[in-house]
């Protein structure tokens, strides 16, 4: 079991916290909700994917458990965010 599976943890990226959460194991599956949404607009689909994926849902700048942030939100930062813990050595530590 994943240590993240228990509930959203926060992560730092390019100076912001995100809330992510991880169920399961397998291939990585990033589950990414629409306009005020979060995670759980997904509902049971989270446990059906995590029964052959590692189910990675974050809760984009100021949705759900992440905190509201002071500055404009732009897709492309939001991108960024998103794609940095794939490649940032800290942060892949906490998502593995």
């Amino acid at each position: 079991m994943n240590d993240h599976e228990n509930g959203p943890s926060l992560i730092r990226v390019n100076g912001r916290a995100l809330a992510f959460q991880i169920k399961s194991g397998g291939r990585p599956l990033v589950m990414l909700h629409g306009g005020f949404g979060s995670l759980e607009m997904f509902g049971a689909n989270v446990d059906l994917l995590a029964q052959g994926h590692k189910v990675i849902g974050v809760d984009l700048h100021s949705h759900g458990r992440t905190p509201a942030i002071d500055e404009p939100m732009r897709f492309e930062v939001m991108a960024d965010d998103i794609a940095t813990p794939s490649v940032s050595s800290e942060n892949a530590a906490r998502l593995s």
